[in-house]
């Protein structure tokens, strides 16, 4: 699979491996049955990974939209916002 991944392709891989969507997001499939969402972002010069749930309770769209949060909060704590700026409980 190259490129955004697709809903249904998404349900029929099996083949264990690290498959991305774009943006960080990828799927892991350990074997045919065990899927599993993750972000993966880079903090202060290591890899990490953020595991966002499995394939089965988390849909591609919402992995897709968690990804996109993540995304957002990494930037605003980057210009030195944190938790309580960003929700406004100032």
């Amino acid at each position: 699979m190259a490129g955004k991944l697709r809903p249904l392709d998404v349900e029929r891989e099996t083949k264990p491996g690290k498959y991305a969507d774009g943006d960080g997001l990828y799927l892991i499939v350990t074997g045919p049955a065990a899927k599993s969402w993750s972000y993966r972002y880079w903090k202060d010069g290591k890899e990490r990974w953020h595991g966002l749930g499995s394939f089965k309770e988390v849909s591609l769209k919402n992995a897709r939209l968690a990804t996109i949060s993540a995304v957002m909060v990494r930037e605003l704590n980057a210009q030195g916002l944190g938790a309580t700026e960003i929700a406004g409980w100032e």
